[in-house]
């Protein structure tokens, strides 16, 4: 290399004296701060004085939510844990989420989802829109009809879904579903609110409720000696066809399978 070139990269920018000094009180001063951090005393803030509550409510009340609320407001403001908060209140099995927020100075404001019952299940509890269930400690007010469905444990999706595909297509017939219920067989039967259990068997029972709708309901109808809210069962496990029985014979019906079962 060159004197030239060499007394060149010997020019080659340098820090000015003043910035080193300055950098490393920075970070003195970082360290200083992180440190204090461990003697300070947590900053509480004023007490709470104010509980918002908003969301549509029919089983949980606000005396309820207030009282699960109190405790974890003592440590005021800045030193309340919400997040702990939101676990207790959604470990209430009529709560479906809630979320919790600070509003200076003083207020703390809730937004409560309730649970919104749509069936019973295995008739010990209730299953919401999304198929799970839970089990209330008490209820407040009746939530009014709710059609009982039954099945195996891990089913509760499957059995809600095919009830309402079955509710949708029976509508038009202005026919309610009272029970559906899957057995431990895997055999389905069907409760209409009018009277007779409708007996789908364990294979095809989407395509034999599709033949009770379009054949078999119609034919009855017809046959206006028969009383249909007096018919016991309408079994419709045959190939081709299907068989009713009227209360007075229907208690001969209870076997669950047949040849063609």
């Amino acid at each position: 290399m060159s004197q030239a070139r060499r007394r060149q990269s010997e020019r080659q920018w340098q820090p000015p004296a003043w910035l080193l000094p300055v950098s490393g009180g920075l970070v003195l001063v970082a360290v200083i701060t992180a440190s204090a951090l461990h003697w300070l005393p947590r900053l509480e803030g004023p007490a709470f004085e104010t509980l918002v509550i908003k969301g549509e409510r029919r089983q949980l009340t606000a005396e309820a939510l207030r009282d699960r609320v109190r405790p974890a407001l003592l440590p005021g403001y800045f030193a309340a844990d919400l997040g702990a908060l939101r676990e207790s209140l959604e470990a209430e099995p009529w709560v479906a989420s809630v979320s919790v927020r600070r509003q200076w100075p003083s207020t703390l404001e809730l937004t409560v989802h309730e649970q919104v019952p749509v069936a019973v299940w295995n008739r010990s509890g209730f299953l919401n829109e999304a198929g799970e269930f839970f089990v209330p400690r008490e209820i407040h007010r009746q939530p009014g009809f709710l059609p009982e469905l039954s099945g195996p444990e891990g089913s509760e999706a499957e059995v809600l879904s095919a009830w309402r595909d079955m509710r949708r297509t029976l509508a038009v017939q202005e026919l309610e579903i009272a029970e559906l219920s899957l057995s431990d067989r895997r055999a389905w039967t069907v409760t209409l609110e009018a009277g007779p259990v409708v007996n789908l068997g364990r294979s095809d029972h989407e395509a034999r409720f599709r033949r009770f709708v379009q054949i078999a309901l119609p034919a009855l109808q017809q046959a206006r000696q028969l009383d249909f809210a007096a018919l016991e069962y309408i079994d419709m496990r045959y190939t081709n066809g299907f068989s009713v029985a009227r209360a007075s014979e229907g208690r001969a019906s209870d076997r669950e399978d047949r040849g063609n079962g």
